[in-house]
């Protein structure tokens, strides 16, 4: 299931400057409330909203061959997310 133990470190957050700095090239997947994502997200993300459905939606429209940079709307939120994605293989 979903709380299955993460294999790997957690990467850490980043500021809005270490943003903006990063390498360019991962996929900015927006896993917050469509209304959230709306109302402001970053230019070129793609808003893929966190629930259930997640692994089945993220299995079908995310590329397994691309990094994933998660944005989020509660710190809580990004290890069952990361684990939901691993249960597509998207880890």
């Amino acid at each position: 299931g979903w709380d299955r133990p993460l294999n790997k470190e957690i990467p850490p957050q980043l500021t809005m400057e270490a943003f903006k700095q990063r390498p360019k090239g991962e996929l900015v997947v927006d896993l917050r409330k469509p209304e959230d994502f709306a109302a402001g997200s970053i230019e070129g993300s793609f808003n893929l909203p966190y629930n259930p459905s997640l692994p089945l939606w993220a299995g079908t429209v995310l590329p397994d061959n691309q990094d994933l940079l998660l944005v989020v709307d509660k710190q809580e939120m990004i290890v069952p997310a990361i684990q939901a994605l691993g249960l597509v293989g998207l880890d």
